[in-house]
């Protein structure tokens, strides 16, 4: 592994960083990792009843940690996160740089923005359910007409499309699941139109919240939610810090 240095990679204003990795499986590195966390987490990362989730966790704070001090110029063992009653980190030492973390199967994303609220999502494309039962139950009305018109060799791209986008915006707001999926609606066609259709609540809708989509590996689709107009999405591939060295 490889601590990345100071002048790696800044973070600019307008700017939003995006980090994916594969989660470290090797108990000998996983311990290596955990020499970053605090105690806390370190005591957390035990209580996991499946090694997978410890593999998931382990390595996305360390990610975290370690991103985090390059961006803000700090010690990451130092860094002391708080969390809001929904779960959402945040450091408030630094208010300035927002992130957030997803995993789903083996793969982990973390994005950061300057002065901007940022929410991620990622998912592996599963295809042993029916997607227009599930959209029933979740998704808004103009949602789930959109995704049966889609056609039988999309449906489960569009779901994942539009769940991921639905994730990454209540992430975004900082609510979590106790925020109405059914209250908005985004569009789930091509990556490159991802947008909001609408969002009833009144002082979300005033805000310039934007959406991105992409695919991070193969049987994976992502997306990003931002309260104002990035000028630039950057992908970073954050193996070369688990695995290699990030050239300064």
């Amino acid at each position: 592994m490889s601590l990345i240095t100071r002048n790696s990679i800044e973070l600019d204003l307008g700017h939003l960083h995006v980090w994916s990795a594969t989660a470290v499986k090797d108990n000998r590195q996983l311990n290596e990792l955990s020499e970053l966390l605090a105690a806390d987490e370190v005591e957390r990362a035990n209580k996991y009843v499946f090694e997978k989730d410890r593999w998931i966790y382990v390595t996305a704070k360390f990610l975290l940690r370690s991103i985090l001090g390059n961006y803000l110029n700090i010690n990451p063992k130092e860094i002391a996160f708080e969390y809001s009653e929904f779960g959402k980190p945040s450091y408030l030492k630094n208010i300035e740089v927002d992130f957030n973390v997803s995993h789903s199967g083996n793969r982990i994303i973390i994005g950061f923005a300057k002065q901007q609220t940022i929410g991620v999502d990622i998912e592996k494309i599963k295809q042993d359910f029916d997607p227009l039962d599930l959209a029933k139950i979740f998704f808004s009305e103009e949602e789930i007409n959109a995704l049966s018109q889609a056609k039988e060799s999309e449906m489960f791209q569009a779901f994942y499309r539009c769940w991921t986008r639905k994730e990454s915006f209540i992430k975004a707001v900082g609510e979590g699941l106790s925020y109405p999926l059914d209250s908005f609606a985004v569009t789930m066609d091509n990556d490159h139109r991802a947008r909001f259709l609408k969002i009833d609540n009144n002082q979300d809708s005033k805000k310039d919240w934007q959406l991105s989509s992409f695919v991070p590996a193969d049987g994976y689709i992502a997306a990003i939610t931002t309260n104002g107009n990035p000028n630039k999405i950057e992908f970073f591939d954050a193996n070369e810090i688990l695995f290699g060295e990030i050239d300064g």
